[in-house]
């Protein structure tokens, strides 16, 4: 056998013998399980509510929600519709979202409203979309998403939009539409 012969089947050992020394030496399945096992509520006509101060926030409802608890986080889903009201400090509805699809993060204080998503407001303003999100936390809902914007006969199309939770101050860019301004001279 020649030196070179011997000196590469030296080379592909050692290389062999790096690979398997480098595998994990130990592998803690308790946690692999504990990431897997996910136990399942399912609830029928929920009504989930959130006050303050005494004094109804915001409901929540929708025919079925299977809650998921995995570890230390919790997800709630909404897999056949979603009915979202979000009262005034009067106590009446201010703005209404609905969706045929939602998951709320609890974690994260996320609800992600899909699938047929409409956010109206008390003045029948309209805004329609594929995906919305609900920040729990900063009160706002946001997409990044294209959306349409509906105020009486005026209908805007644009992405990234940004609005409080009652649908009363918004942020729209990439906007597309006719727009009427009252007061101004055409």
């Amino acid at each position: 056998m020649t030196a070179f012969l011997r000196k590469t089947r030296y080379f592909f050992f050692g290389l062999f013998g790096i690979f398997i020394s480098c595998g994990p030496t130990e592998v803690d399945y308790r946690n692999i399980l504990a990431q897997t096992k996910v136990a399942v509520e399912t609830t029928r006509d929920v009504v989930i509510l959130y006050s303050d101060s005494a004094e109804l926030r915001i409901r929540i409802s929708g025919p079925v929600s299977k809650r998921y608890v995995r570890g230390y986080s919790t997800e709630e889903e909404f897999p056949e519709g979603v009915y979202v009201e979000f009262f005034g400090s009067d106590g009446n509805v201010e703005a209404w979202l609905e969706a045929d699809y939602a998951i709320r993060k609890e974690v994260d204080k996320l609800v992600i409203a899909q699938q047929n998503v409409k956010l109206e407001n008390e003045n029948g303003e309209t805004i329609e979309g594929e995906e919305l999100i609900w920040d729990e936390r900063k009160r706002e809902i946001y997409s990044d998403r294209f959306v349409r914007i509906t105020r009486g006969d005026e209908v805007v199309y644009g992405y990234a939009f940004r609005s409080d939770e009652h649908f009363k101050r918004m942020e729209l860019k990439a906007i597309e539409g006719d727009l009427r301004f009252p007061n101004v001279p055409e």
